[in-house]
């Protein structure tokens, strides 16, 4: 069973993106909250310090708790996979932090500002076997947090207090040859291609994110 914090953080998050906690809103105090999910005021600390930390709340001293910004729902699927995403289970790889290159700094506009950027990588299974490993890279400049929160599906809940609108997408598809350890993650056979689906967003500042899909190519059919 999982921790009562880490029950009561999901329990938060849920009402955050029902919207029963709107954008801008002020959340129940520590003693309200508690009573309401029957824990301790000292579990309700713990599960709003980590979602403050994540950026999907922020506390003003003196004020209160309050839910951050517009909540955007950031997209990691591609059209090509189609509704094997809603299917899928998700294990992590690994997250990182490194400073871009000269290239990244260009392509995220990131002269003048911070030049962190925060990388993720998971495999996606479905049907009882890996089918893609998927590596999502964005700039701190524009998403100012760890890439520590849970990631559901194929979308994640990000807060929109830092980073410009997104304004268009940009989706291509190749056929790679995998390295020897993308072929163990995937089981993948002898001479096996696989399909690199890159999806980026861009803002008018420039490239905002970018999704890249590491897919078995004997699991999609490009229509």
């Amino acid at each position: 069973m999982e921790p009562l914090y880490t029950q009561v953080r999901e329990k938060l998050r849920t009402g955050i993106a029902s919207g029963e906690w709107k954008p801008g809103a002020r959340l129940p105090n520590e003693d309200r909250l508690a009573a309401m999910f029957g824990v301790s005021r000292v579990t309700v600390r713990k599960a709003v310090a980590q979602l403050c930390e994540e950026g999907l709340l922020k506390r003003a001293q003196g004020a209160g708790t309050f839910v951050r910004g517009q909540m955007f729902e950031f997209s990691l699927a591609s059209e090509d996979l189609g509704s094997v995403v809603d299917d899928a289970s998700f294990k992590r790889l690994f997250s990182r932090a490194y400073q871009a290159g000269q290239a990244e700094i260009k392509a995220f506009n990131l002269r003048g500002q911070s030049t962190t950027i925060e990388q993720a990588s998971r495999i996606m299974a479905a049907e009882g076997s890996s089918l893609a490993i998927q590596t999502f890279t964005l700039p701190h400049a524009w998403f100012p947090f760890k890439l520590r929160q849970k990631i559901s599906g194929g979308k994640m809940l990000l807060p929109d207090s830092e980073f410009p609108p997104p304004l268009r997408v940009c989706q291509t598809a190749r056929a790679v040859p995998p390295t020897k350890k993308q072929v163990a993650l995937l089981g993948l056979p002898g001479g096996c291609a696989c399909l690199m689906i890159c999806r980026e967003v861009f803002a008018a500042e420039g490239l905002l994110y970018r999704v890249e899909t590491l897919v078995d190519g004997r699991r999609v059919v490009l229509g």
